[in-house]
């Protein structure tokens, strides 16, 4: 029998090279997705792939609380892999700016979560996984919006840890370094190749993999974690040990 089998698991953020990678390992371990983000072409494409049900961000949660597919009872997991990372010094950090990356970041993944316990759609069990990153823990120039709305993040995980315990709910967050995917790439439009390749030099163990976050969130989502809770996963190959 998978690991996974028979067990319903909302990822949201599904479309991000974190979020499809840890839908195929998830589905390669039995798991019966529901898939949701904003890209909706590259989010149907991800779907028919993997062959299950897909809901775009913005009819996921609604006026009308949390809509899931007709026969999603109840979840038995959830993986927030959603998020926007702005990058500017604090003297052009724009209003709109912030509020967008709070939102995005903080608001939207308490409030969601929120609903889905006021619509009974979470089984007593189920584990929740949100991405962090290392920017909630360590100064970075220009990453002041997304640094806080991680660090956010990762304070009200804790406390909601705390309320959802009563019912074997557990809530724990990945805070992943660098890794060589989306937002390598990203960052790689923004920051020279020899500064991205100088960073990496900075991980002892060597950039990170895909595979590396998959494997830990499918940790935190499984039985054998069952004793952890509020907790932070830090993903980051030894780069914090050089910053200390």
């Amino acid at each position: 029998m998978k690991r996974f089998e028979r067990k319903q698991i909302l990822i949201i953020g599904a479309t991000g090279n974190l979020g499809s990678g840890l839908a195929r390992f998830l589905r390669n371990e039995g798991a019966e997705l529901i898939l949701s983000a904003r890209n909706e072409k590259k989010l149907t494409a991800l779907g028919e792939s993997l062959e299950v049900p897909c809901i775009p961000l913005r009819a996921l949660f609604s006026n009308n609380g949390v809509q899931l597919p007709d026969d999603v009872k109840v979840l038995d997991g959830v993986v927030d892999a959603a998020g926007i990372a702005p990058v500017a010094p604090l003297k052009y950090i724009k209003d709109s700016d912030l509020q967008n990356c709070l939102s995005s970041n903080l608001e939207r993944p308490i409030l969601y979560l929120r609903d889905l316990l006021k619509s009974g759609k979470l089984n007593d069990g189920t584990s929740i996984v949100w991405l962090s990153s290392l920017a909630a823990s360590l100064a970075t120039p220009g990453y002041t919006m997304y640094a806080a709305s991680k660090a956010g993040l990762e304070a009200a995980a804790r406390n909601m840890a705390r309320d959802l315990a009563s019912r074997g709910i557990r809530l724990n967050c990945i805070a992943p370094g660098m890794i060589e995917s989306e937002m390598a790439d990203l960052a790689g439009e923004k920051i020279s190749e020899e500064a991205l390749s100088q960073h990496f030099k900075e991980y002892p163990l060597g950039p990170g993999r895909l595979n590396d976050v998959s494997e830990a969130a499918a940790f935190l989502l499984s039985v054998q974690s069952r004793w952890i809770t509020g907790t932070v996963l830090t993903l980051d190959g030894g780069f914090g040990l050089m910053k200390g």
